[in-house]
């Protein structure tokens, strides 16, 4: 959370705050009155929870004002009283999401409008965009698409309005290439702006779904929607929606 210049986790259940430091006006942005100090085309994200010694902050920026273009990440490790900083030349036109990266096998992984994959590598701090295909993300702009981790997969979820309401692609990380998923099987995920989750359903009933944060119109439940059936659901009554 944000309040003013300040940086916080917030534990509504304990009522604790962890401060962090204050971040750095590193950007022109920062003089612009018509956009807030702490604006980012990206989510922070962390790594583990805020009371672990191991707690990463990381975030990623597209720096829309300078010349030439670049992409700005900020990280900076629990205990630590100074952010990180690096920019890289945006030479590939990389545009983050506003969407949570991910931290998967010691690097920061992200997803762009165009479908490219940006990795932060926390070993030698290096910033590669890898190419993909963009013909399944030329409606991105209209309909959202989240990127999630389910188990040592990197999964990409993509919401349209086409034959397919809701895509499903697994990161092929060898090539960096996306590859369609049928099932997710036993797992179910929860997607949001914020964050994205998967977990072994408890059920088959919970099970092979995609969950989203709000309810359904009928007020009978949450929303979700089931790969098996192809269709929205709640766990009151069937809907056919176009989101």
């Amino acid at each position: 959370m944000s309040r003013e210049e300040t940086l916080f986790f917030y534990n509504p259940f304990t009522r604790e705050t962890i401060n962090l430091p204050h971040l750095p006006e590193h950007d022109l942005r920062s003089n612009l009155r018509q956009l807030p100090k702490y604006y980012f085309s990206s989510s922070f994200c962390f790594s583990s929870l805020p009371t672990s010694a191991d707690c990463i902050v990381f975030a990623i920026d597209e720096s829309y004002f300078s010349r030439p273009r670049r992409i700005t990440v900020y990280f900076i490790t629990r205990g630590k009283q100074v952010w990180d900083i690096f920019d890289f030349e945006n030479a590939m036109q990389y545009t983050p999401l506003c969407n949570s990266p991910i931290l998967h096998q010691g690097s920061f992984y992200s997803v762009d409008y165009n479908g490219l994959v940006g990795t932060f590598s926390l070993e030698d701090n290096i910033w590669k965009v890898h190419g993909t295909p963009r013909d399944i993300y030329n409606d991105t702009y209209r309909y959202p698409s989240f990127l999630a981790k389910n188990g040592d997969d990197l999964l990409l979820v993509k919401l349209g309005c086409e034959a397919k309401l809701v895509r499903i692609y697994k990161l092929n990380i060898p090539v960096m290439d996306w590859v369609e998923v049928e099932s997710l099987g036993k797992p179910m995920l929860f997607i949001s702006r914020t964050s994205c989750v998967s977990a072994v359903a408890p059920n088959s009933e919970m099970e092979n779904k995609i969950y989203f944060p709000r309810l359904c119109f009928n007020g009978e439940g949450i929303l979700f929607y089931s790969l098996e059936t192809g269709r929205y659901d709640s766990f009151g009554v069937s809907i056919l929606l176009r989101i």
